[in-house]
């Protein structure tokens, strides 16, 4: 009980810091769209939920090797599995909010971000499905 409580402590206040720096980070770009009024209350549940999200990926990066670790599986996928798990978890934040402050008609900017983040993510999910299916079927696939 008390270890998930201090996953839960870290999850909650790394949330709660990304909530208050993520527009001291990234400003809202002088003449940038902006949602509409009706349409707010959307993006904020959405923030809301990635800051939650990136809480849990810095809990998962303090607490979560061990876990990881305890599949005995090989060293570089143990390593590769505890990087994509905490990039899956952390990246919705900073994703978010590059889109956010990316102006309209910047392409190249839309691009990096795309590039950085969407192959960045495809690869961790590959890294996942490589580690459940070694762990499911006793290491059967090749190292």
């Amino acid at each position: 009980m008390k270890r998930t409580l201090t996953w839960i402590g870290v999850t909650v206040a790394a949330a709660l810091v990304t909530l208050g720096l993520g527009r001291t980070i990234w400003p809202d770009p002088v003449g940038g769209l902006q949602p509409p009024a009706s349409l707010l209350p959307f993006f904020v549940v959405l923030s809301l939920a990635e800051s939650i999200l990136f809480g849990l990926g810095i809990a998962f990066i303090v607490f979560g090797f061990g876990i990881v670790a305890r599949s005995r599986q090989p060293l570089w996928l143990t390593y590769a599995t505890y990087g994509a798990i905490a990039w899956l978890l952390v990246s919705w934040w900073p994703h978010d909010n590059l889109h956010r402050v990316t102006l309209a008609g910047n392409w190249n900017g839309l691009l990096g971000i795309e590039y950085g983040f969407h192959l960045t993510l495809m690869a961790s999910a590959v890294v996942l499905a490589v580690f459940f299916f070694r762990v499911l079927r006793g290491a059967e696939v090749p190292a």
